[in-house]
């Protein structure tokens, strides 16, 4: 996110997402806030995997199970629970089961993969949209500030 500031404005200059957090917390954006505008971001992909995931035969519960979890340093979307346990070798395959040598021949469906690939441009305009309101929300007044 490379900005020049005006003559006028205050601007803070962040090389890399971890610095852009760390300079939010610093300039006193609360923490809840930047969790929300992660958590917004996620929602996007978690909705479209939620609606586009195809399984066969399918009850529905790992459907269910797609969420976003709310963390304050990245997106993180998961899927499957302790009644679910099956969403990774659903989405990454079980070919051979290591311990017993059982074939499982389970294809993969890799249906968040998929639906970042459909959302990605969806999901980064609203992921720098949230962090530029957040940014402008509680910028520092007073001299220019510089991050390298």
């Amino acid at each position: 996110m490379a900005y020049k500031a005006k003559a006028n404005e205050t601007a803070i200059q962040v090389d890399g997402l971890s610095q852009l957090f760390r300079a939010l917390k610093a300039v006193g954006t609360p923490v809840e806030a930047i969790k929300e505008a992660n958590r917004e971001s996620g929602e996007i992909v978690a909705r479209t995997a939620r609606n586009t995931a195809n399984f066969k035969g399918g009850t529905g519960a790992l459907r269910k199970t797609i969420r976003v979890a709310n963390v304050s340093t990245n997106v993180k979307i998961r899927a499957g629970s302790k009644r679910v346990p099956y969403a990774n070798p659903i989405h990454w395959g079980w070919f051979l089961d290591k311990k017993t040598g059982v074939r499982r021949n389970i294809k993969p469906n890799p249906f968040m993969a998929k639906a970042l690939g459909y959302t990605r441009d969806e999901v980064l305009a609203n992921y720098v949209a949230n962090l530029q309101k957040l940014i402008k929300k509680h910028e520092p007044t007073g001299s220019q500030i510089n991050q390298k």
